[in-house]
């Protein structure tokens, strides 16, 4: 004669599976859902100079470390506002032409 199984498990496990899925699915919403946003414009035609006699050449460092306050837009979903930094952000360029 076979024992009876206890199946008094299964309630509470698919039970938990459930919640760890909302769980995982409210904690992933802002990667998964990303709103969308629409941007409309026009490309003006750019001025067309003659080539200069020389060479030319350029080089510029700008500051582009954003402002303390802001959020912090790369991640949204544990965005808080930025409290400080710790280096400086620069942009470098080198022009040849």
């Amino acid at each position: 004669m076979k024992k009876p199984r206890n199946r008094r498990w299964r309630p509470v496990f698919y039970t938990a599976l459930v919640a760890l899925a909302i769980g995982l699915y409210l904690e992933s919403r802002p990667f998964v859902s990303y709103p969308h946003t629409v941007v409309s414009g026009s490309l003006t035609t750019p001025e067309i100079r003659p080539r200069p006699p020389h060479a030319m050449a350029g080089m510029a460092v700008v500051d582009i470390t954003p402002a303390i306050g802001l959020p912090k837009f790369g991640y949204s979903a544990w965005a808080k506002q930025a409290d400080g930094f710790r280096t400086r952000l620069k942009a470098r360029a080198f022009y040849l032409r």
